[in-house]
């Protein structure tokens, strides 16, 4: 699963509504629209012990849309002050990905170019499946250990989490985790890499940003796999 978002400070004239305006344009890649309702309610007056009526007073308005393809696999997420792109049809390539990605958000850019960028990142998540999976080291350079030869009860399984400080306003938070399943074990390698460094909101600076996300991606993605994982990808 591809996920792309970008989080964006809002100025007085920039709605959701507004942001959507090219709704018809959108409709050609994402068919579905959901629109998600927010209410807050009042209660006029102090509620009585045991069953009583009260007056109550709604006040509800769109506060995001969610657009999905066809099948369901990819999603586009419009809100007040971010976009979010999930992709989770089969994986074709960072640039393919990447152009799926950047049609979607010209339909949204001229809507906020008025706004300052406050943050983007760029997460895949990874599913590894095995038959077996005797000693994580095979597999992945980085795991959890123990200083005994074996831990006092079997290990279901496990997941740890890591943060990485990259460089100039950039981070990464890395989630490793095992699940057995009934004949398989599934193992989840969650990589997200983020960036708050300034840039204006224009498509070739976003476009850049983008590369450099992903640049530290792969860096970090085959750093923690061994080369006996890399054969199996293949």
């Amino acid at each position: 699963m591809g996920i792309f978002q970008l989080k964006f400070k809002a100025i007085e004239g920039v709605d959701v509504n507004k942001i959507i305006s090219k709704d018809k344009s959108i409709k050609e890649i994402f068919s579905k629209r959901i629109d998600n309702y927010q209410s807050s309610l009042g209660v006029n007056g102090t509620p009585a012990p045991g069953i009583s009526f009260l007056k109550v007073q709604a006040d509800t308005k769109i506060n995001s849309y969610t657009y999905k393809t066809e099948d369901g696999k990819k999603r586009l997420i419009v809100e007040r002050e971010s976009i979010t792109y999930v992709d989770e049809s089969e994986y074709r390539g960072w640039s393919s990905f990447k152009c799926d990605l950047v049609e979607c958000i010209k339909l949204l850019i001229g809507q906020i170019e008025p706004c300052e960028v406050e943050r983007l990142s760029v997460r895949f998540v990874n599913k590894f499946t095995f038959d077996s999976f005797d000693d994580p080291l095979e597999y992945f350079t980085k795991t959890i250990s123990t200083s005994t030869d074996k831990m006092k009860y079997p290990l279901k399984k496990y997941a740890f989490r890591m943060f990485l400080d990259v460089k100039d306003h950039m981070w990464a938070v890395i989630n490793h985790s095992l699940e057995p399943l009934e004949n398989t074990i599934d193992y989840m390698f969650d990589i997200d890499v983020l960036s708050s460094t300034k840039i204006i909101m224009k498509m070739d600076a976003i476009a850049d940003e983008l590369e450099a996300l992903h640049k530290i991606r792969n860096e970090i993605f085959f750093d923690a796999l061994t080369e006996k994982t890399i054969e199996l990808c293949n």
